[in-house]
């Protein structure tokens, strides 16, 4: 029987079309039609109207589209959006943390752990001795997890980890510059720094700028989303988790088809994508500025068939001492470091069962899928379609 189910996308979220994608992905397995409606700041319209918000607006689209059920989006923003607020009938609420909201009601978040996880064993691999967190602008659950299971981490690996002085209730950007100007030149150095997303990391590479504190050398910093607009436009570029968003839309509306049949799924979480590693965890035994920018340009042209000719043209010397200079900084060759960017940027489009292998392989910069297998297997030692079917399971 076909099901008529509303997507409610919050416009606070930067990653609703990835959970679109995994919820749409369901939703045509199983037969159902999806509408997506917005609230939030990004629906306003030329008649003032502020997004959905309220209970009344709820029900009349409900009643409207006939909904079956809903998946509410609520990308980490604190919403006055309830259960009880969807006329009854049977709703996920999608990244939004379960003690946010009334008993009884089902949430899909992101899991503090892996999220936690993924960025200690990025800056542990570094081996710094210090560490610390830096929350979110106003004391929220899901910061505090991210926190508390760091820090479980670093102790756990007899490491230090420092308290950054959170204020008990929101506070304001400049608020968080301010005290991130008196508490980061406490700090031992080198120090990482794992910031609650990417928005929290960038005030803390703007304060250590402007402090003169040196990243990656001194402070080296990880956020959480990778927020492209954000990442790529810091100075240095931001590393950053990638939580595996894709996957909650489908978890969502995996969830929501049970919730529909009668069942009680309880809530659940999604783990991480992948890390994407920029400059601000880029950091070396040696230095050199040829061989940094060699490794930034990979990183941003190795998809779009950068070749290690035109890496080595780029550093401005010969191809011998180019080689040499590089495998110093690294430990590895230039051909390896592109073909570590394009098979990291392959295994995330591989989790994608609607790609094939031929359009990852022209969106990595290889020129034929074979030659994408034959480096996936040298590489990671074992077939792409054995990897492939493990990622499903």
């Amino acid at each position: 029987m076909e099901r008529t189910i509303l997507f409610f996308a919050s416009a606070f979220c930067q990653t609703n079309q990835m959970q679109q994608d995994g919820t749409h992905r369901y939703a045509n397995a199983v037969g159902w039609r999806m509408r997506t409606v917005e609230y939030g700041r990004a629906a306003r319209d030329r008649t003032g109207h502020d997004g959905v918000r309220g209970r009344d607006d709820i029900r009349r689209l409900v009643e409207f589209w006939k909904a079956d059920g809903c998946i509410v989006d609520c990308g980490n923003e604190p919403t006055t959006l309830k259960a009880s607020d969807f006329a009854g009938i049977p709703t996920v609420f999608l990244d939004r943390h379960p003690d946010t909201i009334e008993s009884g009601a089902v949430c899909v978040s992101s899991d503090a752990v892996a999220v936690a996880s993924s960025a200690a064993q990025v800056l542990m691999e570094l081996g710094l001795g210090d560490y610390a967190y830096v929350g979110w602008t106003e004391p929220v659950i899901w910061s505090r997890e991210r926190e508390e299971r760091f820090a479980e981490i670093v102790y756990l690996n007899g490491k230090v980890f420092h308290q950054f002085p959170q204020p008990p209730r929101k506070i304001v950007d400049s608020r968080l510059h301010t005290l991130l100007l008196s508490w980061l030149p406490s700090l031992p150095k080198p120090c990482g720094i794992f910031a609650a997303n990417d928005y929290v990391a960038r005030i803390v590479l703007e304060a250590c700028a402007q402090l003169r504190i040196a990243v990656p050398s001194e402070i080296v910093v990880v956020g959480v989303d990778n927020e492209d607009r954000i990442c790529e436009n810091t100075s240095p570029t931001l590393t950053s988790v990638m939580s595996d968003n894709d996957r909650g839309g489908y978890i969502a509306a995996e969830t929501l088809d049970e919730l529909i049949r009668g069942k009680s799924p309880g809530n659940r979480t999604f783990g991480v994508l992948t890390v994407v590693r920029r400059q601000s965890t880029c950091r070396y035994k040696r230095s050199d500025a040829r061989v940094l920018a060699a490794v930034e340009n990979i990183r941003r042209q190795a998809c779009e068939g950068l070749t290690a000719r035109a890496v080595i043209a780029g550093m401005g010397c010969s191809r011998r001492l180019a080689e040499i200079r590089f495998r110093e900084v690294t430990g590895h060759s230039i051909l390896d470091e592109i073909t570590e960017v394009r098979l990291m940027h392959a295994q995330m489009l591989l989790r994608d069962p609607r790609k094939t292998v031929e359009i990852v392989a022209a969106r990595c910069g290889y020129n034929s899928a074979v030659a994408l297998r034959k480096a996936f297997l040298s590489h990671m030692g074992e077939k792409l379609s054995v990897w492939r079917e493990r990622q499903r399971c």
